[in-house]
């Protein structure tokens, strides 16, 4: 990196970007450990000190992948309104996108997540799973005709329930 700025092949704005990004990646590989730690209290039912362990990791020092696992063991915890900050914060991942309105419908927002994940239909590569969400939440609104129009394949399962 330092190399090729002093080269005169990287500019000063192009090199504080990618050392803002091995930042964000050194930042990822540091909070891994500590999500170990947190789902090893969780299986020991202690989920209240799991969630204040999870408190601790700086999201906003996390690039986007560092944040889709702080969201997803946010939701392992069973507290979706973190989550649903956490994946908020993202940047360009589809996936935090997807994880955003999962987490909306179980902090009980379910327009809130309808509208995201509708909003993400022809640019989300996993339908069936996008599907699956969507009629998981239209079936506990109570809109059958919208949950019937849904196909998935026969015995389908996102493995996340």
């Amino acid at each position: 990196m330092y190399l090729s700025y002093l080269a005169g092949k990287t500019d000063e704005n192009k090199l504080s970007e990618m050392l803002d990004a091995a930042e964000k990646g050194e930042n990822y590989k540091k909070i891994v450990p500590r999500m170990n730690f947190v789902l090893m209290l969780a299986k020991k039912g202690e989920t209240e000190a799991a969630i204040n362990e999870m408190d601790k990791v700086n999201a906003a020092e996390l690039d986007d992948k560092g944040k889709l696992l702080l969201g997803q063991t946010y939701l392992r915890l069973k507290a979706a309104e973190r989550a649903y900050s956490v994946f908020s914060a993202c940047q360009n991942s589809i996936e935090c996108v997807l994880y955003s309105g999962v987490a909306a419908y179980l902090k009980g927002d379910s327009d809130k997540a309808l509208e995201i994940l509708n909003g993400i239909k022809d640019r989300y590569e996993d339908q069936d799973k996008l599907n699956y969400y969507l009629k998981k939440i239209y079936e506990s609104q109570g809109d059958n005709a919208h949950a019937e129009e849904i196909r998935l394949p026969e015995n389908y399962n996102t493995g996340s329930e």
